[in-house]
């Protein structure tokens, strides 16, 4: 299961941003967006921070168990 590619449409469909959308501003051509995000995509860090860039997001690590969060 690609995690990261799920939440990434997620938040595309929510924000209601298209593919061709993502791989004009990213470089990657919109096939390989839907192989990237799809149940079997395993794409290299370097192509989900090109994306996430493009969507304007980015990646927060913390502690699971740290209550400032929350889940």
């Amino acid at each position: 299961m690609n995690e990261i590619g799920q939440k990434i449409k997620e938040i595309m469909e929510r924000e209601d941003i298209w593919n061709f959308e993502v791989a004009r501003a990213t470089g990657i051509l919109r096939n390989n967006i839907c192989v990237i995000l799809g149940e079997k995509g395993n794409p290299k860090w370097s192509t989900i921070k090109r994306i996430l860039d493009a969507l304007g997001l980015k990646v927060v690590l913390r502690k699971k168990d740290d209550p400032e969060w929350g889940e």
